[in-house]
């Protein structure tokens, strides 16, 4: 099996006319001997390699998986470095979809992820709502996002005016605000469905699964997730019902990154998914008899200063910000990934009067 790697932009694949297609650098010399071989091989274990990692070994628990991560402590990673968002609130469809999923599988987590002997997760997913605020200049914007929202079947967010605004947050300033954008109130809050049984320890074939037949919104699919094959083989483990009364507004809010990303790669070495400590450091590429060039394996170098090559079938670039320098090794083979790493900040504040509940995240758009 050729490997391939997946990153957000299309890779071009050198024609038999390409030359010396070798990553950029050379190819890191002294490499231990390959011990294992693995299907996938995943480049980066934040909380997308983990993620990436658990659910490919949910659809394909017969597939060998390794993650490389360059820190085990997660200091410097992006997810521990986030606000821990989730919001449906986005202008492009494939966002809002995979938002629309991430809530189900954020409210179950307790389940989907649980590890016999260990602490049941709990990624404190605090539904809160999500407010958007904008200027008269961000005014056409914040709508047409709400109609692309609206087309991806979100229908429990609502625009509000500025004498709205004030009404239900009394302590905002609307003076240049011209249009807010929050969740509906509790009782439109969708049908979910009822998590899978804890099933701990599972033999590989039998893993448990996620919610794989779409839930109902007001008559229409909340989502289909990618692996919708396994609900047909498992229909018992759902069912629909009711939830219980939410504190205020649903399916957006905050939740703890940290602890979704121990649960993530917790329940992905429970399935059976290896981690390997240390930074990619080359990309291994093959070149066929009629001049076509793949990746092969992944070359890493461990925190003691040896090397290891880990042969890949398949090769997935989940370094985030970091991608493009992954893309780099593969030399003229790969086209450039533009991805960049950039500053972002976060304030806290607090206020010396606790007054205010039921606060909701904060976005101002322009």
């Amino acid at each position: 099996m050729r490997a391939a790697i997946s990153t957000r932009a299309a890779a071009s694949r050198a024609s038999a006319a390409g030359a010396g297609l070798r990553p950029r650098g050379g190819g890191m010399r002294g490499l231990a001997s390959l011990s294992k071989e693995y299907d996938v091989v995943i480049a980066g274990g934040g909380v997308i390699g983990a993620s990436t990692a658990y659910h490919t070994k949910l659809a394909n628990p017969d597939m060998k998986i390794c993650v490389v991560e360059r820190d085990a402590s997660y200091k410097a990673a992006s997810a521990t470095l986030s606000a821990g968002g989730m919001r449906q609130q986005f202008s492009v469809a494939t966002n809002i979809h995979m938002s629309k999923y991430g809530v189900e599988f954020l409210r179950n987590v307790e389940t989907l992820l649980a590890v016999e002997g260990q602490d049941v997760p709990d990624v404190q997913f605090k539904e809160n709502g999500y407010l958007l605020l904008a200027s008269e200049a961000g005014e056409a914007t914040l709508r047409a996002n709400v109609d692309t929202q609206r087309a991806a079947g979100v229908d429990w967010t609502t625009l509000l005016t500025p004498d709205e605004l004030e009404s239900r947050f009394p302590w905002i300033n609307t003076e240049d605000v011209t249009l807010g954008c929050f969740g509906t109130p509790p009782q439109h809050a969708p049908r979910l469905l009822a998590p899978p049984p804890v099933r701990t320890n599972s033999p590989p074939l039998n893993p448990p699964c996620v919610h794989l037949e779409p839930p109902r919104l007001r008559g229409g699919p909340l989502l289909a997730p990618p692996f919708g094959t396994l609900a047909q083989k498992k229909p018992h483990l759902t069912r629909p019902y009711t939830p219980t009364a939410f504190a205020g507004e649903h399916s957006e809010g905050w939740f703890d990154p940290w602890a979704l990303l121990v649960a993530l790669s917790a329940k992905s070495k429970d399935m059976g998914v290896d981690f390997v400590y240390g930074n990619v450091a080359g990309l291994g590429v093959d070149t066929d008899a009629s001049g076509e060039a793949s990746i092969s394996s992944v070359e890493v170098l461990l925190k003691d200063g040896t090397t290891r090559k880990i042969g890949a079938g398949t090769v997935v670039n989940a370094a985030g910000p970091f991608a493009a320098n992954i893309v780099r090794m593969g030399g003229d083979m790969m086209a450039d990934l533009p991805v960049r790493a950039r500053k972002r900040c976060l304030f806290n504040f607090e206020v010396r009067k606790r007054t205010l509940t039921h606060f909701p995240k904060e976005n101002h758009t322009a």
